[in-house]
């Protein structure tokens, strides 16, 4: 009876970890998706500063050199926000990371009881039936000896 609750145990805790794996990998993914954004935002901001060094040097563009600070500025302000997202995501990572390994180490503890568990009841088991191989020597021995 007790195998069968360790059992229900490892099983329960085995669900919890494979969710809490696809949760690490949500978080990674989450993660590449947040640093793969930053890196665009930061090669726009590279391609529209040097656009607007070449504007410069041009006389007649200043609509078009606010026009490309704005939108430069409205990158940066894009791109800060995009660091938050990656902190926040790096905590979420780390969050669901510290999570698993929890449930991996109650994972590990059940099995390591359903195991113990096992290997009494097999202990029990082998010194039954020495006992009984024991009887039967003695019951042999007897009768011969009769």
């Amino acid at each position: 009876m007790s195998e069968r609750i360790w059992d229900i145990l490892l099983s329960k805790s085995q669900v919890a970890a494979n969710k809490a794996s696809l949760k690490v990998k949500s978080s990674k993914s989450q993660l590449d998706i947040d640093i793969a954004r930053g890196a665009r935002l930061d090669n726009l901001i590279e391609e529209y500063h040097s656009q607007l060094l070449l504007i410069q040097k041009r006389p007649q563009s200043t609509q078009q050199v606010q026009a490309i600070r704005s939108f430069i500025s409205q990158v940066h302000q894009l791109k800060s926000k995009n660091i938050d997202q990656i902190d926040s995501s790096k905590k979420a990572l780390s969050e669901a990371r510290e999570k698993l390994s929890r449930v991996e180490k109650e994972r590990l503890k059940f099995n390591s009881l359903l195991d113990i568990q096992r290997d009494g009841k097999r202990e029990l088991k082998l010194k039954s039936e020495e006992k009984h191989f024991n009887e039967q020597a003695t019951v042999q021995f007897n009768l011969k000896n009769k």
